[in-house]
C-alpha cells in the first residue's frame, strides 16, 4: 500500500504543480512537497526496517497510524483554484 501511495502522490505533485504555484503560491506548493517528501521518507525507513528486524504490535500500529496520517495530511494535497 505504501508503495502504490507513493507512486500516486508523485503522480499528483506532477499533474499539479502548476495549479499549486498558480492558485496557492510558491511558498505553499514547495513546503507541502518538503513535508511530503519527508514523509515518504521516513515511512520507507520505517516500514523497511520493521520488515528486517521484525515489529511489535505497538511498533505495526503506530507505522499503520503514521502511513494514514500521511494520507490524509499530505500524501494528496489540494494544488487547484479554491472554491
Amino acid at each position: 500500500m505504501l508503495a502504490v501511495a507513493t507512486v500516486l502522490s508523485v503522480i499528483w505533485f506532477v499533474s499539479g504543480w502548476n495549479y499549486g504555484l498558480k492558485y496557492q503560491g510558491a511558498r505553499y506548493t514547495h513546503i507541502i512537497c518538503i513535508l511530503n517528501v519527508a514523509w515518504v521518507g521516513c515511512l520507507w525507513v520505517l516500514f523497511t526496517r520493521a520488515w528486517k528486524v521484525g515489529s511489535s504490535f505497538k511498533t505495526n500500529l503506530l507505522l499503520h497510524w503514521m502511513l494514514f496520517a500521511w494520507l490524509a495530511w499530505y500524501a494528496f494535497p489540494y494544488l487547484g483554484e479554491l472554491p
